[in-house]
């Protein structure tokens, strides 16, 4: 049977809770650093249970829409950049980031898929 127990607490601001994923023993989250600071990307290591600040890739920018999925086992960053058309939230270039190495500093890297309309 499992046990619930009280872990470390998280030091940012959770966006909201559909923004996470599981990826290679961790869980990500988009969150903010403080109540009205800049987008960040958090882990939860589930074997350490620690929390950890992943960083961008340098040239990363600064896309409109951020959104984060799993590829097997490979957490997957999505920036949209673009138009935002009325309320419809419209993109015109979408990049998928890639974890190449989990724990090694900056390892997102961008995948060769890259969608344009």
């Amino acid at each position: 049977m499992g046990v619930w127990k009280d872990g470390e607490d998280c030091p940012y601001w959770l966006v909201k809770e559909d923004f996470g994923t599981y990826a290679a023993g961790a869980l990500y989250w988009l969150e903010f650093k403080e109540s009205h600071g800049e987008l960040i990307l958090v882990s939860l290591d589930l074997g350490s249970e620690r929390f950890e600040q992943v960083l961008y890739p340098e040239n990363f920018g600064k896309p409109c829409r951020l959104n984060l999925a799993a590829l097997g086992d490979c957490l997957c960053l999505l920036a949209a950049s673009g138009h935002v058309v009325t309320r419809m939230d419209v993109k015109n270039h979408v990049d998928v980031w890639v974890m190449k190495a989990y724990g090694v500093g900056n390892s997102l890297g961008l995948s060769c898929l890259q969608l344009s309309s």
